[in-house]
């Protein structure tokens, strides 16, 4: 009797493993095709802003385009003040909140958080204020896998990996790392090693990537033309380099826990 309980045990268990890895998949397209729907209109609309720079550089418009600028620029800050104000989770990067949830220490609207961190952050980057694409890009995934969970009413532990496996596939698409996005979830988002884990956030990533990189095609996010083969003899200072920036980036932490 001992050993037939034993056994219908460790089945349901190896069932769930399959299943929350397929789940994992699916969140995993999904937050994919967000972020690059995301990145699509964050690159448009960083473009714009550089051309109404121009437009405004030019020295060819009356000071009426200026005035207008700078209204249109005190709305936006007010907009999103007031957003921050009635959705607190949309603040900053968005990852100290996903941290938060897994935590079980912040609940999430997912739906209405969100369609505001998906504008509010839209409106930040594409009229210049200073935030990156990596934080909201790992929040809207997070939401993704919020949203699956909460729509069919997975339980905790479910929820745990769903929203994982999001904020990874999130990280993977804004940037095209997919590796990135699995040390992500290892090392910020769980500060352990789980083989469910790992499995959960790879294929998460590998499905972001492909559609990520079938939609907006295989290249670097970064471009570095004119970097060449460091000659060997330099090598040892990228080991002094190593050692700075360690003690530099420790410093810089421990500062900012300090301050705070």
């Amino acid at each position: 009797m001992k050993r037939n309980r034993t056994s219908k045990l460790l089945s349901h268990w190896y069932d769930f493993r399959i299943k929350i890895l397929l789940e994992c998949l699916i969140v995993g397209a999904i937050a994919g095709l967000v972020a690059v729907i995301y990145r699509i209109i964050l690159s448009w609309a960083d473009g714009a802003r550089h051309q109404a720079y121009a437009f405004l550089h030019s020295g060819n418009n009356s000071i009426l385009y200026t005035i207008l600028w700078f209204v249109l620029l005190a709305i936006v800050g007010i907009t999103l003040g007031k957003m921050s104000k009635d959705i607190p989770m949309i603040k900053g990067s968005g990852i100290p909140q996903v941290k938060g949830v897994l935590l079980r220490q912040l609940n999430y609207s997912w739906l209405k958080e969100m369609v505001a961190k998906f504008f509010g952050g839209i409106l930040s980057l594409g009229f210049g204020l200073s935030l990156g694409r990596e934080g909201p890009s790992v929040q809207l995934g997070a939401n993704v896998g919020a949203g699956f969970a909460k729509i069919f009413k997975r339980i905790n532990l479910e929820q745990k990996y769903l929203i994982t496996a999001g904020a990874s596939a999130g990280l993977a698409a804004a940037f095209n790392a997919p590796l990135a996005g699995v040390i992500f979830a290892l090392e910020e988002l769980h500060k352990s090693f789980s083989p469910l884990i790992l499995t959960c956030a790879m294929g998460a990533c590998i499905v972001a990537d492909f559609v990520s990189g079938d939609i907006l095609g295989i290249k670097p996010i970064f471009h570095f033309d004119t970097v060449q083969t460091l000659p060997l003899k330099y090598f040892s200072f990228i080991i002094v380099l190593g050692i700075l920036t360690a003690v530099l980036g420790k410093l810089f932490n421990a500062s900012l826990i300090f301050f705070q």
